[in-house]
This record gives structure tokens, sequence and C-alpha cells, in this order.
């Protein structure tokens, strides 16, 4: 980007369209003259196929059907595998009749999940909301950046020749964010999102009140992208990780919804200016999108609440598998404890009572 905006300045908006062009060419050509690999776990190597029960050892490093590799070329030390002597991953008895040969197909390794199994599994609410998150904070992001070069020389009073330098600052910030999440989405996501959303709402109000401070400007530009890029990447892993039954389609649809936002910020950013709200207009859009995002999640999050405890009001057992009906096995399983202890002891008390009756007796 500040490359394109300097070629921009130096030979007209069409250079840095043929720049783009050039730098892909050698991507280009190296996928042109890139082998194509088989799809991975398809079909087993000539040579290297496993007959059923022949207690033989997968020693070609292919993946199994459960992801585990055995590419140690050892089995279990008795002779068998770990499926009892059936292909890995296939789960099939021994001897049941499972193709073997060079290029058979595994029945445990074919079977992947089709677009239309991927569809269902992309409709889970969870993932609809991160979705429709990720939509609002790139938005926010690309509402500014877009119009970033007038807000900074009319507004900051930079110069010209200063935009490729804070758009490269902008871009350094961009990296530290994603370096941020890469290391933190994973272990801590919702102090990320929570922590990192609410410094970047308040971020953007900040950069509106001082964007005719140039010190201030160049600051905000630095810190925003920075906070923009950790939010809004650590939602992407997020939606990956709720769509683990859709790995071809999940990166797709979160791309795509980076992307709606993408185009939605600077949309509506340009209707602000439309507006004559001013330079800083952008600005104020971001904030707003990044609220939208708030109350998107806030929402989410009580009505899933709301259905959590509607089985108990309603005073029906809740679905087996939620945390509800969890909450009550572990209540009636206590009771059940609690219960068999009153007996036990009742029953010693009782047979205590027996026994110093009869020796009373017998004295």
């Amino acid at each position: 980007m500040p490359a394109g905006a300097l070629l921009g300045r130096l030979w007209g908006w069409r250079s840095a369209f043929l720049a783009v062009a050039l730098v892909s060419l050698p991507a280009l050509l190296a996928l042109l003259r890139s082998p194509v690999a088989p799809a991975p776990g398809r079909t087993s190597a000539p040579g290297r196929s496993r007959a059923p029960g022949d207690g033989s050892p997968a020693g070609d490093g292919s993946p199994s059907g459960d992801g585990s590799v055995s590419g140690d070329g050892s089995d279990s030390g008795d002779g068998s595998d770990s499926g009892g002597g059936s292909p890995v991953g296939t789960g099939a008895p021994p001897g049941d009749g499972a193709p073997s040969g060079p290029g058979a197909v595994l029945p445990g390794r074919a079977e992947r999940p089709g677009a239309r199994r991927e569809s269902r599994a992309l409709r889970r609410p969870r993932l609809l909301v991160t979705l429709v998150l990720g939509a609002l904070v790139n938005g926010a992001t690309f509402c500014t950046f877009t119009y970033l070069a007038p807000l900074l020389t009319r507004t900051a009073g930079f110069g010209e020749d200063r935009v490729p330098l804070l758009l490269a600052l902008f871009g350094l910030g961009s990296f530290a964010g994603v370096t941020l999440a890469g290391r933190l989405a994973d272990t801590r996501p919702t102090p990320l999102l929570l922590g990192g959303g609410t410094a970047l709402l308040a971020g953007w109000a900040v950069f509106a009140l001082t964007a005719g401070n140039p010190v201030a400007a160049a600051v905000c530009v630095l810190v925003q992208g920075t906070l923009s890029f950790a939010v809004g990447s650590t939602l992407i892993a997020r939606s990956l990780s709720a769509a683990t039954e859709a790995p071809t389609l999940a990166g797709g649809f979160s791309t795509a919804a980076l992307n709606t936002g993408a185009a939605l910020g600077p949309w509506a950013g340009g209707l602000a200016l439309d507006a004559g709200l001013g330079y800083r207009a952008p600005l104020w859009v971001s904030a707003l999108l990044v609220t939208a995002a708030f109350a998107t999640a806030g929402t989410a999050v009580a009505l899933t609440r709301v259905r959590a405890r509607r089985p108990f009001r309603r005073g029906k057992r809740p679905a087996p598998g939620t945390a509800c009906d969890e909450g009550a096995d572990r209540e009636s399983g206590s009771a059940r404890e609690s219960g068999g202890a009153r007996e036990t002891g009742s029953a010693r008390e009782s047979g205590g009572a027996r026994k110093s009756g009869g020796a009373r007796e017998r004295a």
C-alpha cells in the first residue's frame, strides 16, 4: 500500500495496478511450475498397500483415519497394530473384504465431508455470529484506512510526501497485531477480544478527537493498525475453530466475511463524507461499527443464556449433552449420593442397635 501510494503520486494511479501485476507474475510462474501433489489420505501408494489383517505396519507415514500418523514403520510390538489387525483408520475387522493392492482406496481414508455436510456445519449460530463480528471489525478498519490519506493531509496537516510513510506505519502496526494475535488467540481469546475490542473502540474515538494534531494522529495510526488486526485475526481463528466439521469452506467463509466488511466499511464512510460531515466522519463510522460488533456479541450471549434457562422454567428436562443437562445430572447425582449415604448411615445405626439389644438379652 505505501509503495502503491508513492507510485500513484509519481507516475499516476495506473502505475500502481501495473506494479501489482508485476509482483504477481513470479507467483504465477511458481504455481505453473509446481508439481500437483495428490490429496493426502486419498489412495495408498503403489507397493505400500496393506491387506486387511496381515499385521504389516503402516510405515509410509500416511495419516490414519483419526488424524494420527504412523510414520516410524513400527507396529505395536506384538505383530498387530492398534486396530487389531485392521487397516489403520478403517475400523474394519480383519478379513472383511476391504480393498487392497496398489492404488486401493482404504475405506476410512476416502471419507471427507462433502459440500452439503459442510454447509450444514456453517449454519451454526456461534459461527455465524463470529463471522458477523469479523465483518464489522474489518469494516471499521477499512472505513478509516480507505480515507486515511485525505484525513492526514487535510486534517492533520501532513504533506502528501508523508502519506506513504504513514501508510507504512499502519502496516507495521497491522504486522504487530497479527503477531500478537498469533501468540494469544489460541490460549486467551476472550481477554484479547474483550480488552482489544474495548481499546479499539476507544482508539477510534480518540483518533477522531485528536486528528488535528500530527503527532497524535501518527500515534493513532500505529495503535489502531495494531488493535484492528489483533482483534480481526483472533476472530478469524475463532471462526475456524467453530467450524471444524467444515475444513474446506470455513476458511472461504471467513475470508468472504472479512471482504464483505472491507466493502461495506468504505461505503459507509463514503456516505458520511458525501453528507458533508468532514474528513473525521469515517473515524466516527469506524467507532459505530465496533459498537455494533459489541452489541451483536452481547445480544448473542444474552440469547444463549435465555435458551439455557428455558427448560428449567418450563419444568422440562434439557436436551442431552447441554450444559444444563450436565448440571442437572450433577445435582441428581449429588442427591443420589447423599441419599445413599443417609441410607447407609441408617443401616449402620439399626445394625448397631440390634447388636446392642442382643448383648443385653444375653446378659
